[in-house]
C-alpha cells in the first residue's frame, strides 16, 4: 500500500490508492529483510516483489463510484497497527481524499485479506478490483472476479481475486485498465493473491478451489456465544 512520501520518491513516484503483491515461496515473513537487501525485484530462492501495480487498482484496490466512474484517492497519510500476530494482523490506513479509513485483516496462514472501508461522509457505491493485462485469464461472476496472468521474468503465473457480498453488488464492469465490482455501502470485501511457485497453487483450478472454499466461509461464519 502506498504512503505519502512514495509521491515524492525520486527513483519512481507513485500517487495511487492501489494494492502491490509480493510473491513469495517461503513461510518466513521476509518483508524488512528483503526491503533491507534493496534487491526485491530479483527472486534470490523466497520469491521478489514481480507485480506491478502502478496507478491502476492493483490486486484489490478500490476507490468510489460516482456517476458511473471510478473515483481514487491519493496515498495514505497515516497508519496504525491494531494487532501484529501471531495468530492474525490487523492495521488500518487513512485516506484524507476520501475521509477514509482502511482496515486490513489477515489471518496466519490465509491468502485472503478482509478489506473494510469506512467513511466519515456518506457513501452510497464503492468499487474494488483487479488491474487488467493482455495475457490475463478471468472469471468474472456476480460477487466474484478473478485473473490469472504470466507474471515477469518468465517466473510463472500469479492470480489475485476480489469477492464481494453478491447481495451488496450493483454490477461488474471494466474502468480505467481494471475489472471492477461495485457494491453498496458498507464497503466489505476479501482479497486473496495465488503464485504458482509458492508451494500451495500448481494451476489455476487450485486457486479456483480456494476461491470457492472462501465463498463458502463468508457465506457461513463462525459463530461464538458466551453464556454465564
Amino acid at each position: 500500500m502506498y504512503g505519502a512520501a512514495l509521491e515524492t520518491w525520486q527513483k519512481e513516484p507513485l500517487t495511487s490508492s492501489t494494492v502491490d503483491v509480493w510473491l513469495k515461496r517461503t513461510r518466513r515473513l521476509v518483508l524488512n529483510d528483503w526491503y533491507m537487501a534493496d534487491d526485491y525485484h530479483r527472486d534470490t530462492g523466497e520469491g521478489a516483489d514481480f507485480y506491478s501495480a502502478g496507478k491502476s487498482r492493483g490486486c484489490g484496490g478500490n476507490g468510489l463510484w460516482r456517476d458511473g466512474k471510478l473515483v481514487t484517492s491519493k496515498n495514505f497519510r497515516e497508519s496504525r497497527v491494531i494487532a501484529q500476530g501471531p495468530i492474525r494482523l490487523i492495521f488500518e490506513l487513512y485516506y484524507p481524499d476520501f475521509r477514509e479509513t482502511k482496515r486490513i485483516t489477515l489471518d496466519a496462514g490465509q491468502n485472503f485479506n478482509r478489506f473494510e472501508s469506512r467513511y466519515e461522509d456518506p457513501v452510497a457505491t464503492w468499487a474494488a478490483g483487479i488491474k487488467k493485462v493482455p495475457a490475463a485469464q478471468w472469471r468474472v461472476e456476480r460477487g466474484v472476479i478473478r485473473n490469472w496472468e504470466p507474471v515477469a521474468q518468465q517466473a510463472g503465473e500469479f492470480g489475485c481475486a476480489v469477492i464481494v457480498d453478491p447481495a451488496s453488488v450493483v454490477e461488474t464492469v471494466e474502468a480505467e485498465g481494471n475489472q471492477l465490482i461495485v457494491a453498496r455501502t458498507p464497503a466489505v470485501y476479501y482479497v486473496g493473491s495465488a503464485w504458482n511457485r509458492s508451494g500451495d497453487f500448481v494451476e489455476v483450478a487450485d486457486f479456483d478451489r480456494a476461491i470457492d472454499q472462501w465463498i463458502q466461509r463468508v457465506r457461513s461464519p463462525l459463530r461464538v456465544e458466551v453464556t454465564p
